[in-house]
């Protein structure tokens, strides 16, 4: 398997011994053989004057893995070649090849309305019959309208595919769990106002219920094309790859999803299920883990890596309206920033200053820093950081393509938020551009920020001028809704995922840092 054993929960990326041979195709920059088009001869649909594509992969004298492509409403009809500006088949004109028959019908005006499934499994039918095609390796991909058509095949044919990946689409949860055993990896964008993501999440959190092999990613700055930036993503081809009809995965999914880290240097551990909604992570001085949720009760828990809680303390004369984060002085007073305001409702935002003795407490009193904040454009805060007597604040803008950076003083009172530097930072579509902690390395001289694939580092700054410095980042090659970070005694980045309803998520990560090797530089 990919990992090796270091204690009960434990692991480290091995990632040598996961990557296949095929995996060899998705590197390749040549495109030798072409897209050719076909025309499906049809018992049911022959006056429907259906056409395909087919792509033959590379360098193949043996049988293929085969990958439908459906696409969604915008290439209907008329012209073949507008399907090739979407999904896999414009990643192959652009010159990258894939290890699979890669087959992408269009639609017809005529049946514009949906994918109907005994046509998708005509064509797979005729094209096995025509090319050498492994009949164990059969997956589906699609968007929108594409993705509805995938998840209606599988579920009317769960035994004629092993994986596949329906994106934006929606279903009927009432027959999702005809899936039992194929590999399922979801996506959408959590700002798509056509096909809400309500539409994916039931058919997920349903599906989960019958089958263990479904996979849930839900971009959060995603509006409804996140298509693009996925299937450009040569991992979601590597995790098809995992299934065959009639057999169990080489890996699981969740060891997948750490397999992505591409740094040896990384391990992970289950975060305790108190912190499922984690938002706030911080190592005291003896480097003992404490963690706080964005919702619910107001409690600041101590806990460990094999996911014990060890301490519970609830925090009085205090509410967690949006606990977004959580830092700690050279004293040990932790503060806690209530101060989500996505909405822009709230009046009153206010930072928790408190002082836990030892390990005996169970129940602490706050005192509270209340901001005053100057006008700019943005007022939702997701981290905060202690340097010198100040608490540090970030916020992203309204579009999450600016990065506000504030600061209060540390002691418990009124205090005008002072705004010190802003940082531009380009957006990448379909992916979140947003920042959601913080912490400076223990040397003060080191700033990183944490994104949901990412860690921003500024070194060489002036005074607390840190998105001045010089930057550089750590590409972690793994989405999901990351929210806390926090950096130990030795230079080691810890950071953590929440686990949401249907999202994969509730790891605490550990990457010791080489600034060498693990990161590379944005100037």
């Amino acid at each position: 398997m990919a990992f090796i054993s270091v204690s009960n929960v434990e692991r480290k990326v091995d990632v040598n011994r996961f990557i296949y041979p095929v995996i060899l195709f998705l590197f390749s920059s040549l495109n030798i053989y072409a897209q050719k088009a076909h025309r499906l001869s049809s018992v049911l649909f022959g006056e429907y004057n259906i056409d395909y594509l087919v792509y033959k992969p590379e360098s193949i004298n043996q049988k293929a893995p085969l990958l439908i492509f459906l696409h969604g409403s915008g290439q209907t009809g008329g012209d073949l070649n507008k399907v090739k500006t979407v999904g896999p088949p414009s990643i192959i004109e652009g010159g990258q090849d894939l290890p699979f028959y890669t087959v992408a019908p269009q639609l017809p005006y005529k049946l514009a309305a949906e994918w109907p499934p005994e046509l998708i499994h005509e064509i797979i039918q005729e094209v096995k019959n025509t090319y050498p095609i492994d009949p164990k390796r059969v997956y589906l991909v699609g968007f929108s309208k594409g993705a509805a058509g995938v998840w209606k095949y599988c579920s009317q044919y769960p035994k004629e595919f092993a994986a596949a990946i329906p994106i934006t689409g929606y279903g009927d949860k009432g027959e999702v769990c005809k899936i039992k055993s194929a590999g399922i990896w979801a996506f959408h964008g959590r700002q798509d106002n056509l096909i809400k993501p309500k539409a994916t999440r039931q058919l997920v959190e349903q599906l989960k219920l019958c089958n263990s092999n479904v996979l849930y990613t839900e971009y959060a700055e995603g509006e409804h094309d996140v298509w693009t930036a996925t299937f450009k993503n040569m991992r979601i081809y590597e995790w098809l790859l995992n299934y065959e009809i009639g057999s169990p995965p080489k890996m699981s999914n969740e060891e997948f999803i750490m397999s992505n880290m591409k740094s040896d240097n990384l391990s992970y551990y289950k975060l305790p299920t108190a912190l499922k909604n984690i938002s706030g992570l911080e190592l005291d001085s003896e480097n003992n883990f404490w963690g706080v949720n964005n919702t619910g009760a107001p409690v600041i828990f101590r806990f460990d890596t094999l996911g014990n809680i060890n301490q519970f303390v609830r925090v009085s004369l205090a509410a967690n309206y949006s606990w977004q984060d959580l830092t700690i002085d050279e004293k040990g007073n932790f503060y806690i920033g209530d101060v989500g305001n996505k909405t822009g409702s709230r009046k009153n935002l206010q930072i928790y200053k408190v002082n836990i003795l030892d390990e005996r407490i169970n129940r602490v009193n706050a005192e509270v820093i209340t901001l005053t904040l100057p006008k700019y454009n943005g007022s939702d805060f997701e981290s905060i950081l202690w340097h010198k007597g100040y608490v540090h604040l970030f916020s992203n803008s309204a579009g999450n393509d600016y990065l506000y950076h504030f600061k209060v003083p540390d002691s418990p009172g009124n205090h005008k938020a002072e705004l010190i530097d802003s940082l531009y930072i380009q957006k990448v579509k379909g992916r979140d551009n947003k920042i959601t902690s913080s912490d400076l390395s223990k040397d003060g001289k080191t700033l990183y920020l944490l994104g949901a694939d990412k860690v921003l580092a500024f070194s060489d700054f002036t005074l607390d001028y840190f998105l001045l410095g010089t930057k550089s980042e750590i590409d972690l090659d793994q989405y999901s809704q990351k929210r806390a970070l926090s950096i130990n005694t030795n230079g080691d980045l810890f950071f953590s995922d929440a686990e949401l309803t249907g999202f994969n998520g509730g790891f605490l990560y550990r990457l010791k840092v080489n600034p060498e090797k693990n990161f590379k530089s944005l100037e």
